[in-house]
């Protein structure tokens, strides 16, 4: 798993716009390849998979590498303010009001699969139906009460056998996001993949 898990995070720094530098193709935090991987094979054709935080792209252009890459026909929405949130107002991509249009140039290469839905998360959520979702994955504000809200709207749009999942469960040791799944869901209910530092509810 390990070795596995080192070629994947190799892997995912190497596609398409993600070979230009780190100061454009965002910061090293995407953690959670094999799991993007499992989603992009588990998930059903004609799927809709949701990406909640998309920042700049770099988890967006790596789940949909691997859905070309199995020929999934599969709706990807990228969900987003690209006006930053709490923690990271003072990037400078934030600061010039440019995000969504880095998002546009990393992504350009699966511009045929990726949609960004540039609004705020709760707001985007009312745009799905309810039981329409195969997978959401939330990554966005972590702040306690934003991680809330964020699993309140979409957990609804959850199909039977769907999942809800998302990042930064094992963050820090005060963990807002923790905090906020766990008073979201039963403690028997909830996965974690440590090594990736995610969590999963299967709906």
């Amino acid at each position: 798993m390990n070795a596995e898990y080192a070629a994947r995070v190799r892997h995912a720094t190497s596609l398409g716009s993600l070979q230009r530098s780190g100061q454009t193709v965002g910061e090293n935090w995407f953690t959670f390849p094999l799991t993007y991987s499992h989603f992009a094979r588990s998930i059903r054709d004609g799927g809709i998979f949701v990406e909640v935080g998309s920042w700049k792209g770099r988890s967006s252009v790596y789940m949909a590498h691997e859905l070309r890459s199995l020929g999934k026909r599969v709706s990807f929405f990228c969900i987003d303010t690209w006006e930053g949130s709490p923690e990271n107002v003072d990037d400078p991509w934030v600061r010039a009001g440019s995000l969504f249009d880095l998002f546009l140039e990393n992504t350009r290469e699966y511009g045929d699969l990726i949609t960004p839905v540039r609004k705020p998360s709760v707001e985007a959520a009312r745009d799905f139906a309810d039981g329409s979702i195969d997978i959401v994955f939330i990554d966005a504000c972590h702040e306690y009460e934003s991680v809330k809200a964020d699993i309140a709207a979409w957990l609804p749009k959850i199909r039977p056998g769907g999942v809800i999942a998302g990042h930064d469960y094992l963050w820090r040791d005060d963990n807002p996001v923790k905090n906020a799944v766990e008073e979201s869901f039963h403690p028997s209910n909830i996965l974690v993949h440590r090594g990736e530092n995610v969590w999963f509810v299967l709906a």
